[in-house]
């Protein structure tokens, strides 16, 4: 089968928000006198999300608004955010060779859009949360992309690291590249998209 367009999920696949994240949390946690939170304990955290992490860890701040923090500290956010190995090279490969690309995140399309562009990341289009799409494992935000690239979803890889982007996936009727999980290929590293699309069977 030929593939004309391969989505991606942002945070995971493209971009690693986890030192970015942990940095927003301990200025948020030293504004109000706390001590920095170690990284192990803010990856058990993080497994949720980081307003459920401050309610866990800091009662005392149940209320705080994370996203006003981030909006007034981005350097904070920017500066600690890593590119995933491959991901523009990836990106770039893919657009020599004519295949489209996107974004399919359920991060806030402005924020998402801040992130590509800060890191020179730049996908065809973005399609994210405040889009008036159902975020995943709804497939509502693949089929906009799809309809906004004119490619049929069973002509789309979708590369995810979560169940919920392989449930959007398959509800969409996409392929699945799972990022460190299972699909219908599994990859460790953003160089393996290529071989998928050069004809490379289903991983076992």
């Amino acid at each position: 089968m030929e593939l004309s367009a391969v989505f991606f999920d942002l945070d995971g696949v493209l971009v690693d928000s986890f030192e970015a994240n942990l940095a927003l949390l301990n200025g948020v946690a030293r504004n109000f006198g706390y001590p920095n939170i170690d990284s192990k304990v803010a990856k058990e955290l993080f497994s949720t999300s980081i307003e459920e992490a401050i309610k866990e860890h800091y009662p005392e701040i149940r209320n705080y608004h994370f996203g006003k923090y981030m909006q007034s500290n981005p350097n904070v956010y920017f500066e600690n955010l890593q590119e995933n190995k491959g991901a523009k090279e990836l990106l770039d490969n893919l657009e020599m060779r004519g295949i489209h690309s996107a974004v399919i995140t359920n991060a806030n399309s402005a924020v998402a859009r801040d992130i590509l562009e800060t890191k020179n990341l730049l996908p065809n289009i973005l399609v994210g949360a405040g889009d008036e799409y159902r975020a995943k494992p709804a497939p509502d935000m693949i089929f906009r992309a799809c309809e906004l690239l004119n490619v049929p979803p069973w002509e789309v890889l979708f590369v995810g690291d979560s169940s919920k982007d392989r449930d959007a996936a398959m509800a969409a009727g996409c392929l699945f590249a799972g990022f460190g999980i299972t699909g219908n290929f599994t990859i460790r590293e953003l160089s393996e998209v290529l071989p998928i699309l050069e004809g490379a069977g289903p991983s076992s």
